[in-house]
């Protein structure tokens, strides 16, 4: 019995002198990709968010100093096949805080154009990345030794399919991230349909007066629910404002917390902005801050038709 409560007590112990760490959801953190990149968020963003043709890269430290882990980068290029539809190709690599997943990611979205400023689109992101242990994996302890995944390297392919129906400047959209998967390391598929992320969205376009080279300025907000299995399902809200010559947006996500970002254009096809994201929930009052860089260089004047009503 005392050999019992001793064990016990030492547990507690150990749990108030290492407090157990926040544990990050395995999707990708891509709710803040509001301007460039959002084909992450989305596949069929590609269409009239990534402004193609367009290379943009995005970088994202979690709770983190620039250079230390978790971390995300993502380098896009994506441009438009004709009227209907786009594409994209883009190399990322995204951490966990277990896992290291590095690989590349091809992008296509075709937009059905329908009667009275509606449209329907369609599209998909092709995952295919490997998958490593990360260079310094959770441990509540440093002197307790954990037991972790002893696999090796793995070879991952991800499907993720994504429908948005559009009406004049209304848009609401779902979007499977990994619908489908396969794990060639194991030869089985990767999640069970009970492990799925599912993502819904919607937004609205308010256009403004047009800025001085003829481009029609906006607001956008949206709002969106993702459901991720094994944690707590995430709610968010992002608002875009876009102007001639920068951006500014905003957002709030119940588990990431708030966001604030701005960005500018410069040399008619430069664009660079950065974000700063806080904690909110009372898990993370001893997290740094995350911060997002985004850079994009954009071939070319931008088509008008990209930020036109019902495009």
């Amino acid at each position: 019995m005392y050999k019992g409560l001793l064990i016990i007590a030492t547990s507690l112990l150990v749990q108030l002198a290492f407090p157990q760490d926040v544990v990050l959801p395995t999707d990708f953190r891509q709710h803040n990709l509001t301007y460039y990149n959002s084909s992450l968020f989305s596949p069929v963003f590609t269409l009239d968010r990534n402004n193609p043709e367009s290379v943009a890269i995005w970088s994202r430290w979690q709770w983190q100093s620039v250079d230390t882990d978790p971390s995300t980068l993502f380098i896009n290029y994506s441009r438009m096949l004709n009227s209907e539809s786009a594409l994209g190709i883009a190399f990322f690599q995204h951490n966990t805080g277990t896992f290291l997943q590095t690989g590349g990611v091809a992008n296509y979205a075709y937009v059905l154009q329908l009667e009275n400023q509606a449209s329907i689109s369609l599209g998909v992101n092709f995952f295919a990345f490997s998958r490593s242990l990360a260079d310094e994996p959770f441990q509540n302890d440093p002197n307790m030794v954990l037991p972790l995944p002893t696999e090796e390297n793995q070879f991952l392919v991800q499907l993720a399919p994504g429908l948005q129906f559009a009406y004049e400047n209304f848009s609401v959209g779902f979007v499977g991230e990994n619908l489908i998967d396969y794990n060639f390391g194991n030869s089985s598929r990767e999640t069970l349909p009970a492990q799925k992320v599912y993502l819904g969205y919607a937004g609205y376009r308010i256009p403004l007066e047009n800025g001085d080279n003829g481009e029609a300025n906006f607001v956008r907000p949206a709002i969106y629910y993702k459901s991720i299995p094994g944690t707590d399902n995430q709610f968010g809200i992002t608002t875009l404002y876009s102007a001639t010559h920068y951006w500014i947006q905003g957002g709030y996500n119940t588990f990431y917390g708030i966001s604030a970002g701005a960005g500018g254009h410069f040399f008619e096809n430069f664009s660079i902005g950065a974000l700063v994201e806080f904690g909110t929930d009372s898990s993370l009052d001893d997290k740094d801050p995350s911060f997002e860089i985004i850079t994009a260089y954009h071939f070319g004047s931008p088509d008008p038709r990209k930020k036109g009503v019902g495009f």
